[in-house]
Parts: structure tokens; sequence; C-alpha cells
């Protein structure tokens, strides 16, 4: 873990490595894309479709009158719903949710966790060629030769 937070020796292989900069940001981007997408598309995109189905079907119960209609169909309304209304509209919410996790949530799940694997992969590779060249691997020594190590660890260690 304390590798982890060694902003020096992250910033050392991404100099000595090229494409390993570009490969941290490409699964960055990845995450950032499928969190931010998911919002957008439930927020922006499924609740309020539902709600325009909503309006639509319930429209003809409430004789047209809109404005009663948008008070029960508007986040956060809740006041002067009877049973039904309130136990309908909870089953569609739930419904709504269950679809989008079902089809769209689980899936970019579980592709985002076999790219990442693969890219995570590839990243690790390329810091650890990096941490070799520097000489200095993830345990102390590993990756140089005997005398870059003695000469590292001063003249008491080269007697032995």
């Amino acid at each position: 873990v304390r590798e982890a937070w060694a902003l020096r020796r992250v910033m050392v292989a991404c100099v000595r490595r090229e494409g390993l900069l570009p490969r941290a940001a490409r699964c960055f981007t990845l995450n950032v894309v499928i969190f931010l997408g998911s919002i957008a598309l439930l927020e922006g995109a499924l609740v309020p479709a539902a709600r325009f189905i909503c309006r639509r079907l319930f429209l003809p119960l409430y004789g047209g009158d809109l404005a009663a209609l948008d008070a029960l169909v508007s986040p956060g309304a809740g006041k002067g719903r009877t049973f039904g209304e309130a136990w309908l509209l909870g089953v569609l919410r739930q419904l709504v949710v269950g679809v989008y996790h079902l089809f769209w949530l689980y899936p970019a799940y579980l592709v985002s966790i076999a790219v990442n694997s693969m890219w995570y992969q590839e990243i690790a590779e390329q810091a650890w060629e990096a941490f070799r060249e520097e000489g200095d691997g993830l345990n102390a020594g590993e990756g140089t030769s005997r005398p870059q190590r003695e000469a590292r660890q001063g003249p008491r260690a080269a007697g032995r």
C-alpha cells in the first residue's frame, strides 16, 4: 500500500514508460464515463421518460386535470395521494429501477470489470518494468544486480 502513495515513483514510472500514463488515463476515463453516464442516463432520461409515461397513462383517470396529475407524479409530492396511487407509483418506480439495473448497470459493471482487469494488468507490467529499470523494485533489491545492491547499501554490506 505504501508504494501506491509514492507519487515520485509513479511519476518516474510514467516518464520511463511512455505508454503508462495514457493507459492509466484510459482506465480513469472509462470508469468516469460509466459512472457519470449511468447517473445521467437514470436521472436525465429514464426518470423523465417514466414520469412522461405515467402522465399519459393516468391523465384519463384524472379527467384531463394536468395540475392534479403533476402533483401526483412529481418528485417529492406525496400529500393527497391515495394508498392505491402511492402503491402504483412505487411499483412503477421499482420497475424502472429494476429494468435499469438489469439491462444497463449490471452489464456495464461486468464489462468495466473485464476491461479494467486487462488494462490494470498492462499498467502493472509497465510499472514493474519501469521500477526494475530504476533499480528500485517493489521489494528492495529486486531487479538489480548484486553490485548495484551493494553500492546502494554501502561499504558495510559489500564485506559480507
